[in-house]
């Protein structure tokens, strides 16, 4: 009987305390010196962090490969929207440089020889041939390597003159004295034409900024045996050879003394010994040397006479 009472009174009390239990113990009001406490809640974040985007473009842009509307790129993007222009990566170190496609193409100047669209070049097979040259302003995209090469298409023959040479150079000098005349002979003719052109190759098309193809049509000739071209060269042989065109001037005002001089004052002249003077049939003073078996007759006015010595 006692046992079933205490039984009884205890489940009396969980009774009245299961109110209690669920309603937990409720913490004091926030006051103004006791700001309140913010924890973090569980879980993922409400917004993901947005993926990293590559330099200078959108989501839809690639970080290299081809760009819509442009050509294919060689190096990282910077900046601009799709369609601006064409990139082309410089080289390693450099940075990269955004070409508009209607830009020109970098051209070669020849410094020497010059002028080669005005005066024809003309070279003497066996001289060492100096080529020198500039690049415009409209290069942007230097060459890597630089190639000469001459040619005559009509005969289907090509006469290698430097390969990879440096991208910087601006000149070279072909020693035609030292070359296979066996494997690739150099004959006289003006259907020569010399070719410059980077390391794209000869079937490269003009791009901005890059370097365009250079051609040079010139002629070879051999020393000693004449013109083989046209006079209208002479200009450009006294330019290439000093020598020969220092003779021709003096033969040239050798023949022109002589026929204004005429010849016929030898006949009046009498010998006199070496250095001394005498008269001219008009008044002219002359002097004779002799020189090699020869009389060198000088006449004051300007003339020279060749005569045979007396």
């Amino acid at each position: 009987m006692v046992w079933a009472t205490k039984v009884s009174l205890a489940l009396t009390v969980l009774i009245l305390a299961s109110p209690i239990l669920s309603q937990g113990v409720q913490p004091p009001s926030p006051t103004s010196d006791t700001p309140p406490q913010i924890s973090s809640p569980p879980g993922p974040l409400a917004s993901p962090i947005a993926p990293e985007l590559p330099i200078g473009g959108g989501p839809n842009l690639p970080a290299s490969g081809n760009i819509p509307g442009n050509s294919t790129s060689t190096g990282p993007i910077v900046g601009g929207a799709p369609g601006n222009g064409t990139l082309a990566g410089g080289e390693k170190g450099n940075s990269t440089i955004i070409m508009d496609p209607r830009d020109p193409p970098g051209r070669i100047t020849m410094v020497n020889p010059s002028n080669p669209a005005t005066v024809f070049p003309r070279f003497a097979i066996g001289d060492d041939i100096h080529f020198k040259w500039e690049f415009d302003k409209n290069l942007r995209i230097p060459p890597k390597e630089l190639y000469l090469l001459a040619a005559r298409i009509s005969r289907n023959l090509e006469y290698p003159i430097a390969f990879n040479i440096s991208g910087s150079s601006k000149e070279y000098i072909w020693k035609t004295s030292t070359w296979n005349q066996t494997l690739a002979p150099l004959t006289e003719d003006k259907d020569y034409i010399l070719q410059i052109y980077d390391e794209r190759g000869l079937k490269a098309v003009p791009e901005a900024g890059r370097l365009a193809i250079f051609r040079m049509p010139f002629g070879l000739y051999r020393r000693g045996g004449g013109d083989p071209f046209c006079t209208a060269c002479l200009s450009n042989s006294a330019r290439t050879s000093p020598v020969m065109a220092t003779s021709i001037l003096a033969l040239l005002l050798l023949w022109f003394h002589t026929w204004f001089c005429s010849v016929d004052y030898t006949s009046t002249i009498k010998y006199v010994k070496q250095n001394q003077w005498t008269n001219c049939p008009q008044g002219d003073l002359i002097m004779k040397n002799e020189h090699k078996g020869r009389l060198l007759h000088r006449c004051e006015g300007g003339c020279v006479i060749v005569n045979e010595s007396i």
